[in-house]
């Protein structure tokens, strides 16, 4: 059984690959979905290569794993026989925006898919998990923005996203000419793909910076966060209020006829 969901956020992709690699996290961020603070306990991270990246375990046969270049891994056995598998692609749009495509796998009650609003249900909650993240991640980027560094204080169960921050500055984390990121047209290749999309999705100017051009994803579904949060965090809730007032003057005028 698969659930998929997807999401554009502006904030940088390097944070939330940290934060999808740090399990001590969990009992603080996610109190009242997958966590509760009561719980929280030391942890120790035991970490290995592999092929293409590192992987990390406090528990046995749960782990966290990064795969170059964006994609995290989780495992989390539910007892013998029931498994699940998370796969998360923390896609960079720009410097500072990302897309987050996340897929679960398990083979455990498979019949949910098969009734009504059960599916809906596990996707509203997935969300909540995945914002209760982002509201954290917005606050670090926007002390980025205003030149905090990435990281102060570390202690051992932090030794895997550390390691792959230490990875992300020779890779992601170059912004000079010699680094991943496009950096505005190319006149000797006129049909670069990058150029060709330049007025339907997130480019550069000729320094560098991300212009946002269109909003989010189209398979969004909630594609007016990305844009919205960016500019004013209040814009959802009060469109939304702005809504319901809307709904409630027209029955109130109907009523009153």
């Amino acid at each position: 059984v698969c659930q998929l969901l997807c999401y554009d956020l502006p904030i940088g992709h390097d944070l939330m690959i940290e934060n999808l690699l740090d399990p001590a996290h969990i009992p603080f961020a996610h109190e009242g979905t997958i966590g509760r603070r009561k719980d929280a306990e030391p942890l120790e991270m035991k970490v290995n290569k592999t092929k293409r990246g590192i992987r990390g375990h406090v528990k046995e046969e749960y782990f966290n794993q990064f795969e170059a270049p964006c994609t995290i891994i989780l495992h989390t056995p539910i007892s013998a026989k029931m498994d699940m598998w998370q796969f998360v692609s923390c896609t960079p749009v720009s410097p500072d925006r990302m897309r987050i495509v996340y897929r679960a796998y398990r083979n455990w009650a498979t019949w949910i898919d098969k009734m009504p609003f059960l599916p809906s249900y596990f996707n509203k909650f997935s969300n909540k998990i995945i914002f209760q993240d982002y509201q954290l991640l917005a606050g670090q980027q926007q002390r980025l923005d205003e030149g905090a560094r990435a990281w102060n204080v570390s202690v051992q169960v932090d030794s895997l996203p550390l390691a792959y921050r230490r990875w992300w500055k020779g890779t992601f984390g170059d912004t000079s000419s010699n680094g991943p990121w496009w950096r505005g047209w190319n006149e000797k290749d006129p049909k670069d793909i990058e150029d060709l999309c330049k007025q339907t999705t997130w480019g550069f100017d000729c320094d560098g910076c991300s212009t946002p051009v269109l909003p989010a994803h189209p398979l969004n579904p909630l594609p007016r966060v990305a844009v919205t949060s960016m500019q004013n965090p209040l814009a959802i809730n009060l469109s939304n209020f702005a809504m319901f007032a809307a709904v409630a003057v027209g029955v109130l005028a109907f009523s009153i006829r």
